[in-house]
């Protein structure tokens, strides 16, 4: 038997291969190992699991799915795109966009993959990853004064009323989350 060079993952007790230009979701918060094989090698983008807003569980869902989603070839052009030159698009004025742009296609992607073709999506689990996401925002922005519903529901390309709902459906209030978030700042 010969093995091909390529990369091997262990997520949550089960093995995946990588192949040459697959790409790989890994959580933070979940066990994991990798490793790869023959010559060559693989790069790595890290996106901070509070802007992803992907729960653990969907990532791993997604995790071995990744090939089956119709958005999995855009993402492996996209990040070799960012390994070409890092340092020239780090400093380029629509670095910030990039990074956003880069966040939401991975979200994207890992969202597609997680979706189970057999059901229908369910608004109840694209609300729970919108309310992850727009709390994750409210607490990198908690400090700044000009956080405002307006702010965050545009930040989101949702609404207004949109927002409130969306929070409502998941027992939180705006207001009251904000005022015991603020009391807990040091």
């Amino acid at each position: 038997m010969r093995l091909h060079p390529g990369g091997r993952v262990e997520l949550g007790g089960r093995q995946q291969v990588v192949r040459a230009h697959d790409v790989c979701a890994m959580h933070e918060e979940s066990a994991r190992a990798y490793g790869w094989s023959g010559t060559g090698g693989s790069q790595a983008v890290v996106i901070d699991a509070e802007r992803l807003g992907v729960p653990v569980d969907v990532v791993l869902r997604a995790s071995f799915r990744l090939r089956l989603s119709p958005l999995h070839d855009l993402v492996p052009g996209h990040l070799r795109g960012l390994w070409h030159d890092p340092a020239r698009l780090e400093t380029d004025p629509g670095a910030p966009a990039l990074a956003s742009a880069t966040t939401d296609l991975v979200r994207a992607l890992l969202v597609s993959a997680a979706h189970d073709a057999g059901e229908q999506p369910t608004r109840a689990a694209m609300n729970d990853v919108l309310v992850t996401r727009i709390l994750a925002y409210l607490r990198r922005h908690l400090s700044e004064s000009d956080l405002t519903p307006e702010r965050v529901a545009a930040e989101h390309a949702i609404s207004r009323r949109h927002l409130y709902a969306v929070l409502s459906g998941a027992g939180i209030s705006l207001e009251q989350w904000l005022t015991n978030e603020t009391f807990d700042l040091p």
